[in-house]
């Protein structure tokens, strides 16, 4: 996300004019803000220059002045087009500081005008910016639908520089949702058409984007072709590319098993990444560095890499998590926006009810003392106008009711939040301190082999604990703001489980657990791979955790009407009744019980098994008593 925002923001500054601007003097700057003579037109078109030449420097002080004295003077002689390409200008500006309330509130004045005048292109302008804005917050599918309108426009004005940049945006977003065909199909588009146009920064930016897209698919020498198309171009080289180009290449010859060809390209990105001070490509080849000195054997190396590439990532996340922040502070500032026009709208309509009702009044009374015909007619409008208060009057306690609804909404989000930051800040401090004393004591005092073994062994069952919470964290939390989707395929369930028992071995023997896996090779069914490792892998832990010293459990497979079933059973410490009514309904530590050997969690796994589950159309039954053991066992579908 943070590379794909950087990308959007290039973009501004490649879709300006084309012609350079010298830099105004002081003296010109003066006769602009306060001219002799009543302003024109053609002032309010310099200063615009002006602040879109300053907007490509990323000199923003430069672009909120001009533009703003732009604003002034449009205002003052009533010129519209100046007015909308200013605030555009300083829209575009609050999107670059991530700044998106007002950046939304500036574009979408903006909008307005252009659509007042009938200026096309100023509202495809419009709506790009608006679309790049809702792609820094995740609203993927709104912003696809800003840049389609956008394009659409461009091609009726015939702006094919403006159009091959929507089909990038579009591209964009596509990754984004992983759709990655038509990804590749935008991506193509904006090449074919920057070619022809020779828009040359734009043919690098969407070949490197189609070379990223086909590594995502694994499609390494289709990558290889697009990124070397890139850095073999002897007629554009740039730096930013160049850096996405190599460090690209160094992904692949990793992906090909080529560690010492992607040290070398990983060793070129990162000097041009750190040169352009471009995080996202810097952390890609401190990563790519790590792994590939490891595979050669150069701890040395691959250990100071994977030190930088932990630095740049954890800088990556604060970046990516302030912008989320700013979009969870616009969203609110919408909803609470809609909640006071509705309000607004409401006292106006009772205002003008009040009106109407008075003046109905007088006037009958006036009729009433010079004719009775009068008065029978105005009976009848008085019955007639009475109906129609009775129906408006339904309908603003049904608005009051909508309002109601989304209150309720805003709470549940807010608990949402409440909930995700008190886990974070309590359940995982106290594994994470377990841990650095571990490691402390490690580094300060001597201990024989017998001992070092035992803290090793305690380090990983303290880490593969740790890491296993901060998953089911992570998957939550995501579950919480995007829900699940299942992308279905042809799974063998044996094979999974094994995977899910490598990860728990350890702590099984730890606890001398016997576990029984009885393999069954036609155990196949059709579900999301990755779905069905978190719940194996989250059952498994639970019979792990609450079967005592000892124990015993048991993986079983069949098959029950078109469906293929894991059964994972244990002779642990089972659950009672009312536990099990509460099981999947619940999370926190109204759920979370401590294990046999005082295991704690974070009390949010089988929840988030349940929602997996019904996400892939299976279905979950536990059976348990107290003292004697428990079963879950988990169908799938077995066939399409």
């Amino acid at each position: 996300m943070p590379r794909i925002t950087l990308l959007a923001q290039l973009l501004l500054f490649f879709c300006y004019s084309a012609y350079s601007l010298e830099r105004p003097s002081l003296q010109e700057v003066s006769n602009l803000s306060v001219p002799a003579v009543r302003p024109d037109t053609a002032q309010v078109n310099r200063l615009n220059d002006l602040a879109n030449e300053y907007l490509k420097e990323q000199v923003f002080d430069s672009v909120e002045l001009f533009s703003k004295r732009a604003v002034t003077l449009s205002e003052s002689i009533n010129f519209k087009y100046g007015l909308s390409v200013a605030l555009a200008n300083i829209a575009k500006v609050h999107y670059m500081k991530g700044d998106y309330k007002p950046a939304l509130s500036s574009i979408l004045k903006s909008l307005n005008l252009s659509e007042s005048i009938h200026h096309p292109a100023g509202v495809a302008i419009c709506l790009n910016v608006i679309g790049l804005i809702h792609l820094a917050q995740g609203n993927r599918e709104l912003s696809l639908e800003e840049f389609s309108k956008a394009a659409t426009l461009n091609m009726k004005v015939g702006d094919r520089y403006r159009l091959s940049t929507n089909y990038f945006n579009m591209g964009l977003a596509y990754n984004e949702l992983n759709l990655t065909d038509s990804a590749l199909t935008a991506f193509s588009k904006a090449i074919k058409i920057s070619t022809e146009i020779r828009h040359l920064n734009m043919q690098a930016m969407a070949s490197n984007r189609l070379g990223d897209t086909h590594f995502k698919r694994n499609e390494i020498d289709a990558a290889i072709r697009y990124y070397s198309s890139v850095l073999n171009n002897d007629e554009y080289q740039n730096d930013w590319e160049n850096s996405f180009a190599y460090t690209g290449l160094a992904q692949c010859f990793e992906k090909q098993g080529r560690y010492r060809n992607a040290v070398k390209y990983a060793g070129r990105g990162l000097e041009l990444a750190e040169k352009k001070k471009v995080k996202w490509d810097a952390e890609r080849a401190f990563r790519v560095l790590h792994h590939s000195y490891a595979k050669l054997g150069d701890y040395r190396l691959a250990y100071k890499y994977l030190l930088l590439n932990k630095s740049f990532s954890d800088s990556l996340l604060n970046e990516s998590k302030v912008k989320e922040l700013n979009a969870l502070q616009l969203n609110h500032q919408k909803a609470v926006n809609r909640v006071l026009i509705k309000e607004k709208e409401m006292a106006l309509q009772k205002s003008l009810l009040s009106k109407q009702v008075l003046f109905l009044s007088v006037f009958i009374i006036a009729l009433l003392i010079f004719l009775l015909f009068v008065l029978f007619r105005n009976v009848r409008v008085k019955n007639r106008l009475n109906k129609d208060l009775t129906k408006k009057s339904v309908h603003l306690e049904e608005r009051k009711e909508e309002i109601k609804q989304q209150n309720s909404e805003l709470n549940e989000l807010n608990r949402t939040k409440d909930q995700l930051f008190s886990i974070i800040s309590h359940d995982l401090r106290s594994p994470f301190a377990a841990i650095l004393g571990t490691l402390q004591l490690l580094k300060t005092v001597e201990v024989d082999r017998d001992e070092l073994t035992y803290l090793l062994d305690t380090l990983y069952e303290q880490t593969a604990a740790t890491s296993a919470m901060t998953d089911n964290l992570l998957v939550w939390a995501r579950s919480q703001q995007e829900g699940i989707s299942a992308r279905f395929s042809r799974v063998q369930l044996s094979e999974v489980m094994m995977e899910v028992l490598t990860v728990f071995q350890n702590i099984a023997t730890e606890k001398r657990i016997e576990i029984r896996h009885e393999i069954d090779k036609d155990a196949y069914s059709y579900a999301d791979r990755d779905h069905v490792k978190i719940i194996l892998q989250n059952l498994l832990a639970n019979a792990i955790k609450f079967t005592p010293a000892k124990g015993r459990i048991a993986i079983l497979y069949g098959a029950h009407q078109g469906t293929t079933c894991v059964s994972i059973q244990d002779n642990g410490v089972g659950m009672s009744e009312n536990k099990i009514q509460q099981l999947f309904h619940r999370s926190g530590k109204d759920i979370s019980t401590a294990g046999t050997n005082n295991e704690t969690g974070i009390g949010i796994g089988l929840v988030l098994v349940k929602k997996f589950v019904d996400a892939n159309q299976g279905t979950l039954v536990v059976n348990s008593a107290e003292n004697e053991g428990t079963t879950f066992r988990v169908c799938f579908r077995r066939d399409v």
